[in-house]
């Protein structure tokens, strides 16, 4: 489960939250950035290269798209990739309340 904005009241200045799944919190953030499953390969194809790996884009097209569809039957780093592009970071939360960026 994730937790994801619902939305937002300016008055009172006060942001709602919903649980969503990671598939469901990642179309949010898509359209929030006016992304397409394509411009969001091609930024994953940038950070990739950026860390010297190989990064042939029709592959990771392919792979971004699988994800999309279902994230939770895919590797950990493919989310991970999808996450940094579009400006956001992994956090898993114990119950010890610690916090760990990933």
């Amino acid at each position: 489960m994730y937790i994801a904005p619902l939305g937002y009241d300016c008055s009172a200045n006060v942001r709602y939250y919903d649980i969503m799944g990671r598939k469901e919190v990642y179309e949010a953030r898509m359209k929030e950035l006016g992304l397409t499953a394509y411009q969001l390969a091609k930024k994953v194809v940038e950070l990739r290269q950026a860390r010297g790996e190989d990064a042939n884009f029709t592959s990771i097209e392919s792979s971004i798209r699988k994800c999309l569809k279902d994230p939770d039957g895919r590797a950990t780093y493919i989310n991970d990739d999808i996450v940094k592009a579009m400006d956001g970071e992994t956090v898993i939360r114990w119950k010890s309340l610690t916090e760990t960026t990933v």
